[in-house]
């Protein structure tokens, strides 16, 4: 008799088979392996060459997972931030049919939240990375506001400069 399926909009669940856990003589220990242990105060290896100190030296390594998903999010940040420096030169080097201190508003605007972006990505990662090594709740980006307001304003002048 197969299993029992459950259907959740769609998609079909089948219960995994238990798992048989290692018997505790089978457990692999860090000396039987013949692994040496370091002393707690002394610094590991791989910790002596991690930048920021400031954020490495504080709290617990938080699951890899998550720290790898807040470098995801820093990256994503920087990319957004190349996407608006490459399209404020762009816009002055293609020479839109707008008035030059438009064109030169508008560029100088996609420039300015292209910074604005690449603050976000590391002021963002460092103070994620230190909550999750705290356990502390995950705090807000503070330059989400800004951005969007400067890219409003991007659109504005844009519309203005195709209006004249």
């Amino acid at each position: 008799m197969s299993p029992p399926r459950h259907d959740r909009g769609g998609l079909t669940r089948v219960p995994q088979r238990p798992v048989a856990l290692p018997r505790e003589d089978d457990r692999c220990t860090p000396a039987s392996a013949g692994v040496v242990e370091e002393e707690d105060d002394a610094p590991m290896a791989e910790d002596r060459g991690r930048f920021p100190r400031s954020v490495f030296e504080e709290g617990e390594d938080p699951d890899p997972r998550f720290s790898l998903a807040n470098e995801r999010t820093f990256l994503a940040w920087i990319r957004t931030g190349l996407a608006f420096v490459a399209a404020g030169l762009a816009v002055e080097a293609l020479q839109l049919p707008v008035t030059e201190w438009l064109r030169v508003t508008i560029s100088v605007l996609l420039v300015l939240a292209g910074i604005a972006a690449t603050a976000q990505a590391w002021l963002s990662w460092v103070r994620t990375e230190r909550a999750m090594r705290h356990l502390a709740p995950l705090p807000s980006s503070g330059l989400k506001l800004p951005i969007a307001v400067l890219l409003g304003l991007v659109a504005l002048a844009v519309v203005v400069g195709l209006l004249l």
